[in-house]
């Protein structure tokens, strides 16, 4: 575990005649990683005001005190005004000590999954050391450069979006082709939000040997179904190929089901019974939105009303976790309209949409999500999350897209196919006259997957989220939803206001300033003072 402090063998200040012994002990560590079982931080006794001692911590721990009278010459720190006054309470981030080595170090294995030569660490080593910064700094430039930076970004794409490799079954779409997508984007310093605007080849490749991108569409698989249309004739030479059509024989290589064969215009599901021999674009073009549309996403998180779908979306580009109770947009404003006309407003809502906006069973809704208890409101998530699965749920179980049906099912029985109704309310006597369509927010609406990319790209809390996640990745913590939606971007507070200390708020406007370029933001965070002292 990266240990970012280094006390021993420092000279702190204090205004103290009485010295306590402070051996092994340390103050909470912001970089401590996440899983580790040893306690955060052993909290050092603080030192009672009086005289003004100079304590020296040796290199084996002990404390030394020099002078430790109220008229003894006791150096005072540097800044200080004169004798009597107090230097600034340090936090551990004041304790750090700048070391290029040990940063390099760290930086090659998060970059290019190695420790670095023996030729680099003696050409650090052996450089002069006002000279170090722009080495070290090289350094990293050489290594974002590398071929093996781009692996490390489709190995870091296929963690945040939890998917890799083929398919389980031949009829479902490739799951390497959106990290592939987003590594290639930060690799190659493209604007980062063309990962939900890019029309074309959103279904790239990668060559691991060469270290080269290729460009890719998005195909999955066509089923010819062994049922065919138009006069046929029975096949008598071999059972397994379908009626004839003419002089043409097809294979039963695959046949749709519904979901439920006992349900009418239950959804299709494709089952193939061999391996697939043509494929198929699952977008028409100039329909795909980045990764928005990406067929193995579309597929992995196929689920009824496509609430898994939005839950990805949740999750990856907001860093939020879809369990926390505040909901998909909490204010402390929340409308208090009832949901239906002579019901109560529910207890504890905080969306900021009017929860009588989206469907129950008082509005036409076959799911209530109006549903409540003491501890649970569904529509603090729901307010927001019935407005984006509608655009999420017009593709199937392969991730092709079907504009205006619905090819998600809803939980009762039978299965049945979803229907606006189902997420919105839509009917004359709603509000709005039951105009009440899809958006990513409150006020970002969308009314296909092309517009929710367009306003996703806008969000600052995406752009803010991009940013998070390159911050955790580079100071070793864990996905950041995994860890209760903590950022650790925005430091603790420190009284030299050092202007170099990064924050949240600095990396994002750096993101912005960089025409988007997130590799820009990785680098800064490598060569930051947080990175490269410990």
């Amino acid at each position: 575990m990266r240990k970012r402090t280094a006390l021993n063998g420092r000279v702190v200040f204090a205004g103290a005649v009485a010295v306590v012994a402070t051996y092994g002990c340390e103050r909470q560590n912001p970089y401590k990683l996440n899983g580790d079982g040893t306690p955060s931080y052993l909290e050092c006794p603080t030192p009672t005001t009086g005289g003004g001692a100079k304590i020296t911590s040796g290199g084996n721990g002990e404390n030394v005190t020099d002078g430790g009278g109220p008229s003894s010459g006791n150096t005072m720190p540097s800044g200080s005004t004169g004798s009597g006054n107090l230097p600034p309470e340090q936090t551990e981030l004041d304790h750090r000590e700048l070391d290029y080595a040990e940063a390099l170090r760290t930086a090659s294995i998060l970059l290019v999954g190695d420790a670095p030569t023996l030729a680099q660490i003696e050409d650090l080593a052996g450089t002069p050391a006002d000279e170090q910064q722009a080495k070290y700094e090289s350094m990293i430039d050489g290594m974002l450069a590398d071929k093996r930076f781009a692996q490390t970004l489709i190995d870091y794409y296929r963690y945040t979006f939890k998917m890799t490799g083929s398919s389980v079954l031949a009829e479902n779409p490739s799951r390497e082709t959106a990290p592939v997508f987003a590594a290639r984007i930060v690799y190659e310093e493209k604007d980062w939000r063309t990962l939900f605007l890019q029309q074309s080849a959103t279904c790239p490749t990668y060559d691991p040997v060469a270290g080269t991108f290729s460009d890719g569409e998005c195909l999955v698989p066509e089923c010819v179904p062994a049922v065919t249309r138009g006069p046929a004739v029975e096949n008598t030479v071999n059972k397994d190929l379908a009626p004839n059509e003419g002089d043409f024989v097809k294979p039963r290589m695959c046949r749709y089901e519904r979901v439920n064969k006992n349900v009418q215009n239950s959804p299709w599901v494709v089952q193939f019974t061999q391996s697939p021999t043509k494929f198929i674009k699952s977008v028409p073009d100039g329909k795909h939105a980045g990764i928005l549309s990406n067929p193995g996403i579309l597929s992995l998180y196929w689920g009824n009303l496509a609430f898994r779908r939005n839950r990805f979306l949740h999750e990856t580009f907001l860093c939020k976790s879809a369990n926390e109770q505040a909901g998909g947009e909490p204010t402390p404003n929340a409308p208090q309209a009832p949901p239906c006309a002579g019901d109560n407003p529910i207890p504890g809502y905080q969306n900021k949409w009017p929860v009588n906006v989206i469907a129950g069973k008082c509005n036409g809704g076959r799911i209530d999500f109006h549903t409540y208890t003491n501890g649970n409101v569904c529509a603090n998530c729901h307010a927001t999350w019935n407005h984006r699965a509608p655009l999420l749920g017009q593709y199937d179980s392969q991730g092709i897209l079907t504009p205006g049906v619905y090819q998600v099912g809803v939980p009762i029985d039978g299965s049945p196919p979803a229907m606006l109704s189902d997420w919105l309310c839509v009917g004359p006597s709603c509000p709005n006259g039951g105009m009440n369509g899809t958006a990513w927010k409150m006020d970002m609406p969308a009314k296909d997957v092309y517009e929710l990319g367009k306003v996703m790209s806008d969000d600052p809390e995406v752009l803010d989220c991009a940013v998070k996640r390159m911050w955790n990745y580079a100071m070793g913590r864990a996905d950041i939803t995994e860890i209760g939606g903590r950022s650790w971007v925005t430091l603790p507070d420190r009284k030299d206001k050092n202007p170099d200390l990064l924050t949240q708020s600095k990396l994002a406007q750096y993101f912005k300033d960089s025409n988007y370029n997130l590799k820009k933001v990785l680098r800064k965070i490598l060569v930051s003072d947080d990175f490269t002292r410990f």
